[in-house]
C-alpha cells in the first residue's frame, strides 16, 4: 500500500512539471511575425552578445542615411584591428540581454518557418555570415543547434536575405540572430547596413523546380571545347559523375539516389598501399578498392594517392615494392583507373617541395610504365587556392608526357564567385593550352547542406554552370556526412548528403539524369 502511494504521488509530481513546461512554453510564446529590429528599435531580443575581435565593431541603430524602411536602419562598421586577435567578430541578438545560457530566459517561437532581413554593403562585396541558434549554459539553452548562412556577398542596394528554419525545435530561443565578419573575407574591413529583421510564419519566396534549375547556365566557352591528347576522356558534350568516398557512403547514395554513376573514388597512400584488397578505415569511412570493383562492374575508379612526407622515399625507390602492387592491382581490373597523384600538390598541409613533387610524378608514373599499366590515367590536381610558399602552379608540372588530366578540390570556392578565383583560373587556362581534361577531383559544399534550397543556389548551379562553361569533363563529388567521421568531426565541413534534403535531392537528379552526364 506505501508502494502504490509514493508511486501516486511520483504521478501526481511528474504531471504537475508537465503541466508547468507546458504553461511556461505558452506564456513565453510570441506571436508572429516576430520583428528583432524595425525602426530604430532592437525590440524582444538585444544585440549584445559580442563575439571574436569584438573590439572591431561599432554599431549604430538609427542610421537614418538611406534606411530600407521608415526613418532609419543599423549600421555595423568591421576595422579588421583583430583587438583580441581573432580574424572575426560578430553580434548576437540575446534573450534577456548578454545571456549565452547564463540567465533564464528565452522565448517559443515555434510556427517560424524564416528569419527575413534586408542588407546592402556602403561599397558592395562585403561578406557576411549569419546564424542562429546554438546558445547553451547552465540556465538555459537553445532548443535547436546551430543554424549558419553560407558567406553573403552584399551589393550597394539592399536586398532581403533569409535563413530557412523548417524543421528546427524553435520551443526555446535565446540566440535569435546573429551577423558574423571575417579578416579572410573583409580584409580591408567593412560597413553594412542592416534593416527590418524578423521571424516569420510565411514564406515569401515560392520558386518552382524549374526555375531552380534554370539557374544552371549551360553555356559552353568555346576556347575551352579543344580537342584533348589524352586518356580515358568522355566524348563531345559529355562529362562523367563519379561518387565517394567510402564504401558506406556510396551505398547508401545509390539506395536513395538509384542513379549508378559513372564510377567511384577511393584513397590509399605510396606509404601502405592499404585498401586496395583487404577493408581499412582510418577514421573517414571504410575504403575498399577491391569491393568497388567487384561489386560495381563496368565502373570507373579514380583513386587520390596520398605521399605526404613521402616523396624522398619515392624518388629513392623505398616503395617500389607497393608501387609494384598498386600497378597489379590495376592491370586486374581492366577498367580506367584515374590516379591523383600527390593530390592537392600545392595546399600547404600537403608541404610539397615543388621540385621534389615533379620528380616523385615521373617516377611513379615511369616505374607503371615499367609494369605495363596501360590502363591508368594520370591525374595532376591543385587544391584550388593560395598555393603552398607562394610557388607559381608551373613549377609543380611535371610535364605533357607524364600528366594525362588536369583537376582540382572545390569546397568552399562557390561561396565567392569561384570563377573569377584566380587559382582556378591559372589552371584552367594552363589546362587549355596544353589540351589537358580537367576533372573535379574532389567536391563537397564546406559547412554541409543547408535546409530547403540555399545549398543549390549557393553551391551546387554555379558548380555545374562552372562544369558547363570551362567544359569540366570528371565531377567527382563527396556525398558524406563529414560529422559522423572521427577524422573531419567539428572541423565545419557538415552533413553533404544530397538525400538530406528533399527538394535538393529532386534538383540534383534533374541535372545528372541529362544527356550529357555519362552512366555505367
Amino acid at each position: 500500500m506505501r508502494i502504490q502511494k509514493r508511486h501516486l504521488q511520483w504521478v501526481i509530481i511528474t504531471i504537475l512539471f508537465s503541466l508547468a513546461i507546458l504553461l511556461s512554453a505558452k506564456l513565453n510564446k510570441k506571436s508572429l511575425p516576430l520583428y528583432l529590429y524595425r525602426e530604430n528599435t532592437c525590440r524582444v531580443y538585444a544585440p549584445s552578445g559580442w563575439m571574436g575581435d569584438y573590439s572591431d565593431i561599432r554599431i549604430s541603430q538609427r542610421w537614418t542615411k538611406n534606411p530600407y524602411s521608415g526613418k532609419s536602419c543599423i549600421r555595423i562598421r568591421y576595422s579588421v584591428k583583430q583587438m583580441q586577435k581573432k580574424g572575426w567578430a560578430g553580434i548576437f541578438w540575446q534573450y534577456p540581454r548578454s545571456n549565452w545560457g547564463n540567465l533564464k530566459g528565452g522565448f517559443n517561437l515555434t510556427g517560424a518557418k524564416r528569419i527575413y532581413f534586408y542588407a546592402r554593403g556602403k561599397k558592395g562585396n562585403e561578406v557576411i555570415q549569419v546564424k542562429m541558434g546554438g546558445l547553451s549554459g547552465t540556465e538555459s539553452k537553445d532548443s535547436t543547434t546551430s543554424i549558419i548562412s553560407f558567406p553573403i556577398k552584399l551589393t550597394k542596394n539592399w536586398k532581403r536575405y533569409s535563413i530557412n528554419l523548417d524543421g528546427k525545435n524553435l520551443s526555446c530561443i535565446i540566440g535569435a540572430f546573429a551577423v558574423v565578419f571575417t579578416k579572410a573575407f573583409n580584409p580591408d574591413g567593412a560597413t553594412i547596413y542592416l534593416d527590418d529583421i524578423f521571424y516569420s510564419a510565411n514564406v515569401m519566396e515560392k520558386v518552382t523546380q524549374n526555375i531552380l534549375a534554370s539557374k544552371i547556365s549551360t553555356e559552353v566557352d568555346p576556347q575551352y571545347a579543344v580537342k584533348y591528347h589524352s586518356k580515358f576522356v568522355p566524348g563531345k558534350n559529355k562529362a562523367l559523375l563519379l561518387i565517394g568516398q567510402d564504401k558506406q557512403t556510396i551505398k547508401e547514395y545509390l539506395k536513395h539516389q538509384k542513379v549508378k554513376p559513372a564510377g567511384y573514388m577511393i584513397y590509399t597512400s605510396v606509404q601502405k598501399m592499404e585498401g586496395l584488397h583487404e577493408p581499412v578505415d582510418i577514421g573517414a569511412g571504410i575504403m575498399h578498392a577491391q569491393y568497388l570493383a567487384d561489386t560495381y562492374p563496368g565502373s570507373v575508379i579514380q583513386m587520390g594517392l596520398y605521399m605526404v612526407n613521402a616523396l624522398d622515399g619515392i624518388i629513392a625507390g623505398n616503395y617500389d615494392a607497393n608501387l609494384t602492387k598498386l600497378s597489379a592491382w590495376v592491370k586486374k581490373v581492366k577498367r580506367p583507373v584515374y590516379i591523383r597523384i600527390g593530390y592537392e600538390f600545392d595546399g600547404k598541409h600537403n608541404h610539397y617541395d615543388p621540385v621534389k613533387y615533379v620528380k616523385a610524378f615521373r617516377y611513379i608514373v615511369d616505374l607503371m610504365r615499367k609494369n605495363k599499366v596501360k590502363n591508368a590515367a594520370y591525374a595532376w590536381t591543385t587544391w584550388g587556392g593560395w598555393p603552398y610558399k607562394g610557388y607559381s602552379l608551373k613549377s609543380w608540372y611535371p610535364g605533357d608526357k607524364y600528366v594525362d588530366w588536369f583537376g582540382l578540390s572545390i569546397f568552399s570556392q562557390p561561396y565567392h564567385d569561384f570563377d573569377k578565383n584566380k587559382y582556378v583560373m591559372n589552371l584552367l587556362e594552363m589546362a587549355r593550352k596544353h589540351k589537358k581534361p580537367v576533372m573535379i577531383g574532389e567536391a563537397t559544399p564546406f559547412g554541409g547542406i543547408h535546409p530547403g534550397i540555399a545549398s543549390w543556389n549557393k553551391w551546387f548551379a554555379p558548380v555545374f554552370s562552372f562544369i558547363y562553361r570551362y567544359n569540366i569533363k570528371m565531377f567527382c563529388y563527396i556525398n558524406s556526412n563529414w560529422e559522423k567521421m572521427p577524422m573531419w568531426k567539428n572541423q565545419g565541413w557538415g552533413d553533404c548528403r544530397i538525400q538530406k534534403e528533399t527538394k535538393l535531392q529532386k534538383l540534383w537528379l534533374k541535372e545528372i539524369r541529362k544527356n550529357r552526364w555519362d552512366f555505367q
